[in-house]
């Protein structure tokens, strides 16, 4: 963590370095009102980078980048995965991997920062708050610990224990966390918000300058994600410090930001100020991302999705790297296209931008919405789960994970169950598939007792779990490193017990995934995060499934990814019948692919109905929350 060792004093400065120091350590909450944008234009940048380009052994990663940051500003760095964004940062903080350099310019208040490791001469000016707090806890260290670790007195010493225990307190109340006992604890015993706010308070106990948040909350449901995003917009503010946001969620970029940067292929196509940006795109790729976000008041026919992925930067240099992927792509679009400027304080790589402006102003989805279920199907129920009761029981503590949890999936239906982290709902679903044996209650599946696999005849267990079937929200964890598609895919060929050919079986579920039948000898290391969860589907449509329990499956994919695999979705329910029981946080997916929809908090159902119905007149205030929760999308057709 950046600040271990006490910064020297610059001597050449008369000692106001020093100075500075301890007034920020003593008043890290100096209010600051936000700049104007207006003002913001002719301040002088705090962080200036120029033709910054990032090689590794392959080639290119990042090329030609030129952006900067002003003192108090906050700007968004989006963009898909692939694109270069982690990688921008992990350069600006000289913590990028072995084998990879940078070159270019990097100007840090004047200060020339490359070459070289700039990370070794910031020490306490930059800080960087990551995806995974676990990147930045040590799960040997208990919370408070992480914060007091890097704080000095002015004569650069370690803090007494009862000085480091205040400063501990404080800085933890400053992230939210009044809770005292939460300095004593470790990073196992904490929330995901929970640690995420622990890994701010430690990363701002330096009391950076710049910081630097590399998608921040993605891990996060939508209440904690809306809390860290205003924690982090209000620490800014306080403290005066000037961000850079990663993410490729451009409502939490809208949201944040006063500047964005969109970034693809390792090059930026377009910059804007973010209101800007969100009335009218000025290239076809994040008019692109738009269409892909799912709008949160309707539910559509079919999401706009962008066709392919994003393609090695070093296959792409000679040439608009989006070329392959535009609607709008001509001959002149075949060679190397560079950022021009097409207002004031806008820049776009698109040679066609004038040519097509009027067509980017206008969303690619119709304002036309899809028609749902309003009333409940009668015939069959497919899943009938019944005062289902779930305990967890450790070291004489018990966790009821579900308390009395009723709820019924019919034939080709889609059943959304939504909730925080902590709500109960992936316990739910792996009840519901055998992974755990519920305390109380009964799961029917199919007219079949499903409460206790383990308890089942096994012709009884083999023919459920051939009805039901899971994907997971980790595809990768699922399937196996050292095993090719084709083999994974064989053996829940094989466990189906259908005559005939296995290779022709593949290749059948490869195109009903929307893969060639080639991905068959390809290795999970091999495919993007959207080609796995097309694998992972077509390996639970191996046994012929009717209801797939389909947890949090596009909450770690980009937008565009994520439009393309709920349009999948679609057409499978369309053209098998399957059920979903559809869990996640996110309320505008859940609204585009299900039916019914069940609320859970702390594992019970406060509320449930037609999914249109729940959204647009909730009556527990626990769904208003989650509703005013999502963050807000500037009218992008304005």
């Amino acid at each position: 963590m950046d600040g271990d060792r006490p910064r020297r004093r610059d001597r050449s400065d008369g000692g106001q370095y020093e100075h500075r120091r301890r007034l920020a350590a003593r008043a890290p909450h100096r209010k600051e009102q936000p700049m104007t944008e207006a003002a913001l234009s002719t301040t002088a940048p705090v962080l200036e980078v120029t033709g910054l380009t990032i090689t590794g052994p392959a080639g290119p990663i990042v090329s030609g980048v030129d952006l900067d940051l002003r003192p108090g500003e906050v700007i968004g760095i989006v963009g898909e995965s692939g694109s270069g964004k982690s990688m921008t940062a992990r350069a600006l903080m000289g913590i990028l991997p072995n084998g990879v350099r940078a070159s270019g310019s990097v100007r840090y208040q004047g200060r020339e920062l490359l070459p070289g490791r700039p990370g070794r001469r910031l020490h306490d000016d930059f800080a960087m708050v990551f995806q995974d707090p676990f990147t930045m806890l040590n799960p040997l260290m208990r919370a408070g610990r992480h914060i007091s670790e890097t704080l000095r007195d002015e004569r650069g010493r370690r803090l007494r224990s009862r000085e480091a225990r205040a400063e501990e307190l404080r800085r933890l109340a400053e992230v939210g966390i009044a809770d005292p006992t939460v300095a004593d604890r470790y990073p196992f015993e904490l929330s995901g918000g929970m640690r995420q706010r622990v890994g701010i308070a430690a990363t701002l106990s330096s009391n950076p300058q710049v910081l630097m948040a590399d998608e921040p909350t993605t891990a996060l449901d939508v209440t904690t994600q809306a809390e860290i995003l205003n924690l982090l917009r209000g620490l800014q503010r306080e403290r005066g410090m000037a961000m850079m946001l990663i993410t490729h969620d451009l409502g939490v970029a809208f949201s944040m930001c006063d500047r964005i940067f969109v970034l693809y292929a390792g090059r930026l196509i377009e910059q804007a100020p973010t209101r800007q940006l969100a009335r009218l795109p000025l290239h076809p790729y994040t008019r692109g991302l738009l269409d892909s976000d799912p709008p949160a008041d309707r539910r559509v026919v079919s999401l706009s999705s962008m066709p392919g992925s994003v393609p090695r930067a070093a296959d792409v240099l000679d040439r608009c790297p989006f070329a392959e992927r535009c609607a709008f792509a001509a001959e002149q679009c075949l060679t190397p296209v560079a950022l021009a400027p097409v207002g004031e304080g806008r820049e776009s790589a698109c040679v066609r931008v004038d040519e097509i402006r009027e067509q980017l102003s206008v969303p690619a989805l119709a304002p036309g919405t899809a028609a749902t279920a309003t009333d409940e199907r009668g015939g069959e129920t497919l899943l009938a789960v019944s005062e289902l009761g779930k305990r967890f029981s450790r070291a004489g503590r018990h966790v009821d994970a579900l308390r009395q949890v009723t709820l019924h999936v019919q034939p080709g239906e889609s059943v959304g169950i939504v909730g925080e982290s902590g709500s109960g709902k992936t316990t739910l679903g792996r009840c519901i598939v055998g992974l755990e044996t519920p305390t109380t209650g009964s799961i029917v599946i199919d007219g079949q007792d499903a409460s206790d696999y383990g308890a089942l005849p096994h012709s009884a267990a083999v023919r459920l779990r051939g009805t039901v079937q899971m994907a997971f929200q980790d595809p990768y964890s699922t399937l196996s490193p050292a095993r090719s598609i084709g083999a994974m895919l064989h053996e829940a060929v094989r466990l189906s017990g259908e005559p005939g050919s296995s290779s022709k079986r593949i290749a059948e579920l490869l195109e009903l995934v929307g893969l060639p039948a080639g991905y068959a000898k390809r290795m999970p290391s091999a495919l993007s995060g959207g080609e796995r969860q097309r694998v992972a589907l077509a390996r639970a449509l191996a046994r012929r499934p009717r209801l797939i329990v389909c947890d949090e499956i596009v909450s770690a994919l980009d937008v565009s990814v994520q439009a393309q695999i709920l349009n999948l979705l679609t057409r499978l329910q369309a053209e098998l019948g399957v059920a979903y029981l559809f869990i996640t946080h996110d309320l505008a997916v859940v609204r585009q692919v299900t039916d019914r929809v069940y609320v859970l908090r702390h594992g019970a159902v406060v509320e449930n109905g037609p999914t249109e119905l729940v959204l647009e007149a909730p009556r527990a205030d626990y769904t208003k929350k989650l509703l005013s929760s999502i963050p807000a999308r500037l009218d992008s057709t304005a």
